[in-house]
């Protein structure tokens, strides 16, 4: 499988979130407006090229943190290459993040595909029902668990069930095709 074709974005990157019991005492930090309550946030990316989770970052408070201050300032901004872009939802900001919108010509279309691969993602590691539900066994090992169901979900990607294909390559189309 070809790793890297010259495209400006090499990855795909979004956060997911998963609910926890509700600290004592309450805090505003810890609610998740995806989960509609207290919860963790997890930064996952994966390589468009390859379809591989290549980078898994968190847990995080998601009433302190949104995608967009984990991406810049957790690790993964500084960890792109030279000029490196990467995919992503609109919640991101900066030059470096390309944000789709829309599917009206190819590069619209490739761009939405590849993070439609990526919730897909989203929904495998949802899958198992500790990460769907409240968790229950204390915030300080949710880490852990998402990690081992992160690496559970990656061999299951190159061994038994790949995700669908993304024909991606941001620097040969014409957008005046």
């Amino acid at each position: 499988m070809q790793q890297d074709n010259g495209s400006l974005a090499k990855s795909s990157n979004d956060c997911v979130d998963c609910p926890t019991e509700e600290p004592q005492p309450f805090s505003q930090d810890n609610f998740s407006f995806k989960v509609n309550g207290p919860g963790v946030r997890y930064e996952v990316v994966l390589g468009i090229q390859c379809g591989w989770i290549v980078w898994v970052n968190g847990p995080y408070m998601p009433g302190v943190y949104n995608d967009d201050m984990i991406a810049k300032t957790m690790g993964f901004w500084d960890a792109l290459g030279p000029g490196e872009r990467f995919l992503a939802d609109s919640i991101y900001t900066g030059w470096r993040a390309i944000t789709p919108n829309g599917h009206n010509n190819r590069d619209q279309y490739m761009k939405a595909r590849a993070m439609a691969r990526h919730e897909t993602v989203n929904s495998r590691l949802k899958r198992f029902a500790i990460l769907r539900v409240e968790f229950r066994h204390g915030n300080h090992r949710h880490g852990a668990v998402f990690n081992a169901i992160a690496t559970i979900c990656q061999v299951e990607i190159e061994v038994e069930s790949p995700l669908f294909s993304v024909d991606y390559d941001d620097l040969q189309w014409d957008p005046f095709e």
